[in-house]
């Protein structure tokens, strides 16, 4: 079945009235959708293979490399990597693995050890141009550390990119900060060269290692299943994630091995978020919006008879919504596209995004959606808006509703896609059908639609699926307030107007922090403010005159607008 996309009989040809038009479309679709089997895509694996030893004791290198080849990969970094040291018998690990699995391969010694040296490796399909060594900082009396980058030029349409193993240092986060900016400093530069970087960093997904890679360079690809083993791409590179692996296996090594794979988007991405200019480019808008919809439409799911959706992200149950839809600890029913009905639990939240996680009773298997990465999502994009608002309704089927991403932070995605009562917790996506963000707040325009965007979810999907909630009092609404007004300060809020003669603020103070919490915007300040009693004293983080200084202040009962 096609939906032809027109206008009264007559096809909207320039940008404004087209995006008016699809603005109030809602669309109830019975198309599958097939992935393209031409798509370039790239199998990686990283592994640490903890020096050949299992945790058994035995150097057994046809059971490593069972490993590696039962996951198919193009392309493997591996960690802990001997060349002919005592404790391997002589054995080179690198050349002896690459000939069980018919691959390429290059060896980079971080140190001599035991007669021989010790370091990284990489395995490769494909052919390797080069390679070379690039030393980290470290301390007197820590182990050297490298990465090892290799020139990988594949032969099946992907473009040539470099291929960089690492193992960071396990001793000290000063180290392995140090180690990362390097990183950053040779390998995020402005070179055409795609660049994928694979390795044991020896961090967890919160800690500044981790935070100042993804600050501005990288998306951390396999997040949020690998705790300290890594592949990240870089921002600007048109790198997609398919598919993440993490192998449920610690005997052939002490560190599971973490597959990923990736497609390569650049030109089709051009074409995706480009604006149509005519019938066809229309028409192929249409082909890919109701492609999109027809593979994720099932794992749209309805909460609490109606009162808002979300969406399913796992074949065993687990659910993304708003936290205003699902509360937190509390039984929920949820309901599926097909019609049935299933207990559920809410689990934790993060209120500054609106962001919240479900767990369905029974082990399934649920449709589910995949997830845009980290920081893939970008303002402009082209997107879709899915919805039961009002309850599930099989004669009119999933709503859509399609827009552009115009604002995004870490905490906060608007689009104007036209969301309505009822959205709330349901789905945004990409225009390849990743998710990208959950819907949270509907505004008076259609500029005024947020949504908690996906790495809002990533970056606290642990504590959330184990049930924390943050902050971790209840809200209370807007009771307590400063006795001040407030707008937008872009980041933080700025007072505009005290109403207390013995305020410590002051007209002009931005206010960025509250207690433990950085703020970014009016709305975070509000769950900040809320989420503590009328009476408490909260410390202020405050920027006056060029100026940080610290404040205390009582809340009290709310009385202005914004306070």
């Amino acid at each position: 079945m096609r939906t032809l996309i027109q206008s009264g009989g007559k096809i909207a040809w320039d940008e404004r009235r087209i995006v008016s038009f699809l603005w109030g479309l809602a669309i109830s679709l019975s198309v599958l959708c097939a992935v393209s089997a031409d798509a370039e895509r790239l199998r990686v694996l990283t592994y640490n293979i903890h020096h050949g030893e299992g945790t058994d004791g035995k150097f057994d290198y046809e059971r490593l490399a069972g490993m590696i080849n039962g996951l198919n990969p193009d392309v493997v970094a591996l960690q802990e990597v001997d060349r002919k040291t005592g404790r391997v018998n002589g054995v080179d690990q690198a050349a002896r693995l690459a000939a069980l699995c018919e691959m390429n391969f290059v060896f980079g010694a971080a140190m001599p050890y035991d007669g021989g040296e010790y370091g990284e490796a990489v395995l490769s399909r494909f052919p390797i141009e080069h390679s070379r060594n690039h030393p980290l900082p470290f301390e007197f009396g820590q182990e050297p550390r490298i990465v090892l980058a290799a020139r990988i030029v594949p032969d099946n349409g992907l473009p040539s990119f470099d291929f960089l193993g690492t193992h960071l240092c396990h001793q000290s986060e000063s180290t392995r900060t140090q180690q990362v900016q390097q990183i950053r400093q040779v390998f995020g530069g402005d070179e055409d060269v795609p660049v994928i970087l694979a390795g044991d960093l020896n961090a967890r997904p919160s800690s500044v290692p981790i935070q100042t890679l993804l600050a501005d360079d990288w998306i951390d690809a396999v997040a949020p299943q690998s705790m300290i083993d890594y592949i990240l791409i870089r921002c600007r590179d048109a790198w997609r994630v398919v598919e993440v692996d993490v192998v449920d296996d610690l005997i052939i090594s002490d560190h599971r091995p973490v597959l990923v794979e990736l497609e390569w988007l650049e030109d089709r991405e051009e074409r995706v978020n480009a604006t149509p200019t005519g019938l066809e480019d229309l028409l192929a808008m249409e082909d890919r919006l109701q492609s999109a919809i027809a593979s994720v439409e099932k794992a749209i799911v309805v909460v609490n008879g109606g009162n808002g959706g979300g969406v399913l992200v796992s074949p065993d149950g687990y659910v993304l919504t708003a936290a205003h839809v699902s509360g937190t600890g509390r039984d929920i029913r949820i309901r599926l596209a097909d019609g049935s009905n299933h207990d559920a639990r809410s689990l934790g939240a993060f209120r500054f995004a609106d962001a919240a996680m479900v767990k369905i009773d029974g082990e399934g298997p649920f449709p589910y959606v995949p997830l845009a990465g980290m920081d893939q999502t970008r303002v402009g994009e082209w997107c879709f808006a899915l919805g039961h608002p009002g309850g599930l309704d099989d004669d009119r089927g999933v709503v859509a509703r399609i827009g552009r991403i115009i604002l995004q932070k870490d905490n906060l995605m608007r689009s104007d896609c036209c969301i309505i009562g009822g959205d709330s917790g349901s789905a945004l996506f990409n225009m390849r059908g990743e998710l990208i963000g959950i819907h949270s707040r509907i505004g008076g325009r259609l500029d005024q639609n947020y949504h908690a965007p996906i790495k809002a979810f990533l970056r606290h999907w642990k504590p959330m699926k184990e049930g924390v909630v943050i902050p971790p009092n209840r809200m209370r609404g807007r009771r307590g307030g400063l006795g001040v007004r407030t707008v937008d300060a872009n980041p933080g809020v700025r007072v505009v107007r005290v109403e207390r003669e013995d305020s410590p603020l002051k007209r002009g103070d931005i206010i960025r922090q509250v207690d433990e919490f950085v703020v970014e915007d009016d709305w975070e300040y509000l769950v900040a403010l809320s989420s503590r009693r009328v009476g408490e004293v909260v410390r202020l983080r405050v920027l006056r005159e060029s100026e940080w200084i610290d404040v205390e202040a009582k809340l009290e009962r709310f009385r202005g607008r914004r306070q």
